[in-house]
């Protein structure tokens, strides 16, 4: 079995991780429209940039006791059967990918429920920390009798409200109905064949997307071994669970200042075996899914210097980044070690 990439987040303090695959966007969270006659873990719907979203509150699916909305939460939107349902969680951690070694199945405790009414399906290791897997198939199937299934004890449904996180201040109001108005905005020509999921990073201060399909995982920046006369680009080499990986420093063939390394940073590890390497970046900034139209060619506006490896640029909030082609970047002629005299 192959490694598997997994989007990891954090609710209630807990840490639970779904497959990066399942991913179509995420966003911070939108003011939501309750709905009538649904459960009560569906908190309401979301348009998003045209077409309705139901939203579920992935506390509540769990049979927990609903905890007050905040500005910081996220929305997870995943595509599960041809629907797409989005998940409140508290905190998007990491992209990475686990090997079948750091998987497990879960203890069995006695009487087990059916296999289909399970939101789990495994644990993974994290270093000393265990995270949850979910079952997406089961978590997001919108049955109104699935506690009863799992022979849950039968608990009072949430009072439901006419307006969305009631607590809310009127300036948190402000800012979730902002981001409700601009996650719901459509493009004039956009064009939603081609849609593709990118990775938002920060480099020597400038925005560049990277498609996640060519991301292995997101990894911490610590424990890097420096090379003796190697190029000044090549920061290290990082062991990342046994297997060896280049950090390299693309900023100067991107005509950008040198990234500083430090604990903070992050290194992007490219989904190739014949690489084997990762890229130094200031930060991880965001995931969300990119339309053909918004991923429009300019190239005239990118910078000379890298222009061949930028694919074109599209507006992200008040400012603009660039779509960049890691993998071929990576195979540029001065940036590979020619260890033969």
């Amino acid at each position: 079995m192959e490694s598997t990439s997994f989007l990891l987040f954090k609710l209630r303090g807990s840490r639970y991780a779904i497959e990066a695959r399942a991913v179509c966007e995420i966003v911070a969270l939108p003011e939501i429209s309750p709905l009538d006659e649904t459960p009560d873990y569906v908190v309401g719907v979301v348009n998003v940039r045209g077409r309705i979203v139901p939203i579920i509150d992935l506390d509540i699916r769990f049979g927990n006791v609903p905890q007050p909305y905040r500005l910081t939460d996220c929305v997870v939107l995943l595509e599960q059967a041809g629907s797409v349902v989005g998940m409140i969680v508290n905190e998007v951690q990491n992209v990475r990918s686990f090997g079948p070694e750091e998987r497990e199945a879960l203890p069995a405790y006695g009487a087990e429920a059916p296999a289909d009414c399970r939101f789990l399906s495994g644990l993974l290791k994290s270093g000393e920390q265990v995270v949850m897997l979910l079952d997406l198939a089961n978590l997001l199937q919108l049955s109104q009798n699935l506690d009863a299934e799992l022979g849950m004890p039968e608990r009072a449904a949430p009072l439901r409200s006419s307006a969305f996180c009631p607590g809310a201040t009127p300036e948190e109001r402000t800012v979730l109905r902002e981001r409700a108005c601009t996650l719901a905005q459509t493009l004039e020509t956009e064009d939603q064949v081609g849609l593709m999921t990118v990775a938002v990073v920060r480099l020597g201060g400038e925005l560049f997307a990277v498609a996640l399909q060519s991301i292995r995982e997101f990894a911490e920046f610590h424990s890097v071994t420096s090379v003796p006369c190697s190029p000044g680009h090549i920061v290290g080499l990082m062991n990342l669970r046994g297997d060896l990986v280049t950090v390299v420093d693309v900023s100067g063939v991107l005509g950008l200042t040198a990234a500083r390394a430090h604990s903070e940073c992050k290194v992007v590890v490219l989904n190739s075996a014949d690489l084997g390497a990762g890229v130094l970046v200031d930060a991880v900034l965001d995931v969300f899914s990119m339309s053909s139209a918004e991923r429009a060619v300019a190239i005239a506006a990118a910078p000379a210097a890298g222009r061949e490896y930028l694919l074109g640029t599209a507006p992200y909030g008040p400012r603009m980044l660039s779509l960049l082609d890691l993998p071929l970047l990576l195979m540029q002629q001065s940036l590979i070690v020619n260890e033969n005299p």
